[in-house]
């Protein structure tokens, strides 16, 4: 079997990576105008309003956001042009969060193409792009917890997947691998980023370098060389060899 060249670059991640003004990541979509409907704008308004409402309280009461309620705010917002506020900004963000995570688990389930998935008629860019502007939320802050749930989720597969591998069920890692690839091919981290740079440094912690080198090369044989560079910086890794596709399971037994 032939090992991948790599070496450990997790100290020389980008130092400077930052979101300067009003910069947006490449998959952020184009603005488009939004849509207003005279029409029963106002029973739109009043039934968007009762579901946040009704969002709001069933959170204080300790409840999660469901992914429903989330799917039924964008839709009617989307069809209206109508707008909706949260009590709070704690609670406005809170409820983003929850929306990019049922967005990414929209992702992770999915048995087709991620490209080819929509999400009441929008790929996942568009809808959490629209969900911002419906519930009031700058653009470039809803990019940042966007990007930061996206090496959340990097952060809690790779660390799964390699649990997985120690307990030798490696088509269950691969699995878990899967599901993160969904989600960056949708969701592409932007190279050296802040969150970028967390991550590299959190794996690091955990996993030693084979490990990491292990996860690598199953990540791109479940992803394709095409993801071998948002691997390698997630992992703190640079792959030398332009075939980075072969699987490797010598980190199991590394400890």
């Amino acid at each position: 079997m032939t090992s991948m060249a790599l070496t450990d670059v997790s100290d020389e991640v980008s130092r400077n990576g930052a979101w300067v003004g009003d910069r947006l990541p490449k998959w952020w979509p184009p603005a488009v105008p939004r849509r207003i409907s005279t029409a029963n704008r106002q029973e739109y308004q009043i039934e968007a309003d009762r579901l946040v409402r009704a969002l709001v309280d069933s959170r204080m009461s300790g409840r999660d956001f469901m992914e429903d309620d989330i799917l039924h705010l964008r839709q009617i917002c989307r069809m209206s042009g109508v707008k909706v506020s949260f009590n709070t900004e704690n609670m406005r963000d809170s409820f983003y969060r929850a929306s990019v995570d049922s967005v990414f688990n929209i992702y992770s389930r999915t048995p087709i193409n991620p490209n080819s998935v929509l999400i009441n008629g929008e790929n996942g860019p568009s809808f959490l792009a629209g969900l911002a502007e419906d519930i009031g939320i700058q653009n470039t802050r809803a990019a940042r917890i966007i990007s930061a749930a996206v090496a959340a989720r990097m952060r809690s597969c790779f660390l799964q997947a390699w649990a997985l591998v120690m307990q030798d069920r490696h088509s269950e890692a691969d699995a878990e691998l899967l599901k993160m690839c969904h989600i960056v091919q949708i969701f592409p981290p932007d190279e050296s980023s802040p969150e970028m740079e967390m991550l590299t440094l959190g794996l690091k912690k955990h996993l030693k370098v084979e490990q990491r080198e292990c996860l690598m090369n199953m990540f791109i044989s479940v992803c394709g060389k095409d993801s071998h560079k948002t691997a390698a910086e997630a992992l703190g890794l640079v792959c030398w060899s332009p075939h980075c596709c072969s699987s490797c399971f010598v980190g199991a037994q590394t400890g």
